[in-house]
């Protein structure tokens, strides 16, 4: 997700798109059970929130990159 970020912050909005579907479909393998295993943070019970603020922040990610692409078509 990072690197689709960084594409879009360089306004190649196809290559965001490109990798934010990339990281969207490998996110959507993912268990909340690896997640926890990954990502425990400090609080193991608030783990399942970072795992749906992670799949949620891929999805506006891919919304913003959408509307630019929209924009420049």
């Amino acid at each position: 997700m990072m690197r689709g970020m960084a594409r879009f912050n360089l306004k190649d909005f196809a290559g965001a798109k490109e990798d934010l579907e990339k990281a969207k479909k490998e996110a959507e393998k993912l268990t909340e059970d690896a997640w926890h295993s990954a990502y425990p943070g400090n609080h193991p019970s608030l783990a399942g929130a970072g795992f749906t603020s992670f799949m949620s922040a891929i999805e506006e990610n891919l919304v913003l990159v959408n509307r630019e692409l929209a924009g420049t078509e």
